[in-house]
């Protein structure tokens, strides 16, 4: 179960660095729309540096406040997310505050192109002093909020959904899917004839099922005339040699005992008939 400080760390209502970049944010919209670059055109004479106010040649101006409007969108979005989330969005501020930079930058240099005695006139317009500096001001501290947010999701598991109560919504455990086991070397194994037609021959176990009886046409073949066609198999599964008798007239006997099906052990005695063959297992 997740404890307090780990859920306080994953989700909060609202981050700091959120609180910084949404409130810089809304000064920046507020600055735009008062009548700065008007007072700068009244001011500068030959250059129409309220254009983008004014419906003059610089509408790139009106792109301060869609980036100051993306940004307010941006922290209300992080209302409530996992830390992971809201470091992730910081970089999207970052890259957004780059634009009124270059506004403010492109801005000075126009006031620079002016005349001497227009710029100074606008030094002394306490409504530019504000809102220019002013909107350098909020766009620092949008910076300033995303490399707070950015800082304090490093380390986090991004997680998807948005998160009401502050508690990380429980997920299903991840099933571990593991290969199988590999199945172990095979023994090798064989029968060893005690008596009949296989005295002292060792007949090797190399199929999975060797059958054994009077049809010419089992691997183990018996000169038996009580054997059936098809007297009994042993079959290799799962590491094991097992002894399976297929519904002979006389039956298969292991170690004096007529069985049906048995697992066969080093040493076993596999009686059919006269003949007599000894399991063996190394």
């Amino acid at each position: 179960m997740m404890n307090r400080n780990d859920s306080e760390q994953r989700a909060r209502p609202v981050t700091p660095g959120t609180s910084i970049s949404g409130i810089a944010a809304a000064v920046l919209v507020v600055l735009f729309f008062t009548p700065w670059f008007s007072a700068c055109n009244a001011q500068v004479k030959g250059s129409d540096l309220a254009g983008g106010v004014d419906g003059g040649s610089s509408p790139w101006l009106f792109g301060i406040p869609l980036v100051g409007l993306a940004v307010i969108a941006i922290a209300v979005r992080n209302l409530n997310q996992p830390l992971a989330n809201v470091a992730r969005r910081a970089r999207y501020v970052l890259i957004l505050s780059v634009y009124p930079l270059l506004c403010i930058v492109l801005l000075y240099t126009q006031l620079r192109a002016t005349s001497s005695e227009a710029l100074i006139d606008l030094r002394y317009l306490i409504q530019f002093e504000f809102d220019f500096y002013g909107t350098l001001l909020a766009t620092m501290a949008m910076m300033a909020g995303a490399v707070l947010d950015w800082a304090g999701g490093r380390g986090h598991v991004p997680e998807t959904g948005r998160v009401a109560t502050g508690l990380r919504r429980p997920t299903s455990p991840a099933i571990s899917r593991a290969p199988p086991p590999a199945e172990p070397p095979r023994p090798r194994a064989w029968l060893q004839g005690q008596a009949g037609g296989f005295a002292h021959q060792a007949l090797e176990l190399t199929q999975d099922a060797t059958r054994v009886g009077r049809s010419a046409g089992c691997e183990i073949c018996l000169r038996e005339p009580n054997a059936a066609e098809e007297h009994a198999v042993v079959r290799y599964a799962r590491g094991r040699y097992y002894l399976q008798d297929q519904g002979s007239p006389i039956g298969t006997l292991l170690n004096g005992r007529r069985v049906d099906a048995s697992v066969l052990q080093d040493g076993d005695l596999i009686t059919i008939g006269r003949t007599v063959l000894r399991f063996q297992q190394r």
